[in-house]
Parts: structure tokens; C-alpha cells; sequence
């Protein structure tokens, strides 16, 4: 009686482990729960720090002034000196830092006002015994001289938002992208004696095209 009551108790174990290790197999496949995340970045854009409303198609370099100042003999061409301290002077204000992560874009025109004394132009143009030019000095980044535009190469601003420098895309990583200009002229014999005041606006406009 002893040995078939211990097999009657052997028997009960096996049958508790049995009992014991069937919910494992009823749960073979488990739930999965999946969070789903939606991220709406919207566009944004600074200009050497300073924030664009994300509704501004376009956008003057504003708060940022150069004076550039050029005094030599007629006949041969110089640069102008870019002021770095007193009215119109900074030493940080020479380069333009742009960060933008429009997906189009965007472009970098010019609109300039040539050289005047109130009754004598100096017409942009690159060549002659007269005239003033724009160049672009340096740039880095994603941003590209427009078509026709190379660094380091005098060019003529002659038409209204005349584009200078185009990102097809985001701007690069920090700090972005930047660009700086100078320019250049030069006089005649003829040309008559006195100041000449002019200007160029840069502009930042929204898109590539």
C-alpha cells in the first residue's frame, strides 16, 4: 500500500505542473501597444540673431548697417573700407549669418541706389573709366552665389531685387550659413569732384526660385 501511494502522489505533482505551465500557452501572442508621434516644426529664420516672423514672405537685413567709405585719385580702381567702429561701424555686422529651415529655400536680393552728388551718377558696371561694383568676399554653408555671380569677382547690381545668393534648402547645420561683401570703384578724370552717397539693401526672400 505504501508504494502505490506514493505513485498516486508522483502522479498528483505531475498533474499540478500541468496545470501550472498551461496559461503560457494561451498567451503566446502578446498585445502590442504602439504610440504613435506627429511633430509639426514649424518654419523659422534668423538674421544675424534676429528672429523673422514665421508669416514674413521677405525680410530687410534690419539692425544691421554698414558704411563703406572710398576716397582715391581718379583713374585706377580700389575698394572701398568697410567702417569696423564709430556711425555705421561694427565689427560683427561684415558678415551675414542666416539661419532658415525653409524646405524651398531661399534667396538673397539686392536692390542698390547708385552712387550719387545730386546732379552726377556713378552707374554700377564693372568696366569703363567709371563706375562702382559689388563683391561677394566670402561665404559658407549651403548658401550659393546666384547665376551669373562668382566669389571673388566684381559684378554690377542693375535691376530691382537682382538675386546675389541662393539656398535651394535648410540652411546649414550652427551656425548656418553666411556671406560677406565689399565693393569697389572707380572715377575719371571727368567725373566732377564732391561726395557721392549710395546704397545697396539685401534682402531675404522666402524660396529658392
Amino acid at each position: 500500500m505504501r508504494k502505490s501511494t506514493k505513485l498516486i502522489a508522483g502522479l498528483s505533482v505531475v498533474a499540478g505542473l500541468g496545470v501550472a505551465l498551461a496559461p503560457l500557452s494561451t498567451f503566446a501572442v502578446v498585445p502590442t501597444r504602439t504610440d504613435n508621434l506627429y511633430i509639426n516644426n514649424t518654419e523659422a529664420c534668423t538674421i544675424n540673431g534676429v528672429a523673422l516672423d514665421s508669416s514674413q514672405e521677405a525680410s530687410s537685413f534690419t539692425n544691421v548697417e554698414n558704411n563703406y567709405d572710398w576716397a582715391y585719385s581718379p583713374g585706377q580702381e580700389h575698394d572701398f573700407t568697410r567702417r569696423t567702429s564709430g556711425t555705421g561701424g561694427s565689427e560683427n555686422e561684415g558678415v551675414f549669418q542666416i539661419v532658415c529651415n525653409y524646405t524651398t529655400g531661399y534667396k538673397i536680393v539686392a536692390n542698390a541706389t547708385n552712387p550719387t552728388d545730386g546732379s552726377h551718377d556713378i552707374e554700377a558696371g564693372t568696366t569703363g573709366d567709371e563706375y562702382w561694383a559689388a563683391r561677394i568676399v566670402s561665404k559658407t554653408g549651403n548658401i550659393v552665389p546666384a547665376t551669373g555671380i562668382t566669389v571673388g569677382t566684381n559684378f554690377a547690381i542693375t535691376s530691382a531685387n537682382q538675386p546675389v545668393l541662393v539656398n535651394t534648402g535648410s540652411s546649414a547645420a550652427d551656425p548656418g550659413d553666411s556671406f560677406s561683401m565689399t565693393y569697389a570703384a572707380k572715377t575719371s578724370e571727368s567725373t566732377p569732384a564732391g561726395t557721392y552717397e549710395g546704397s545697396v539693401a539685401y534682402t531675404l526672400v522666402k524660396g529658392a526660385n
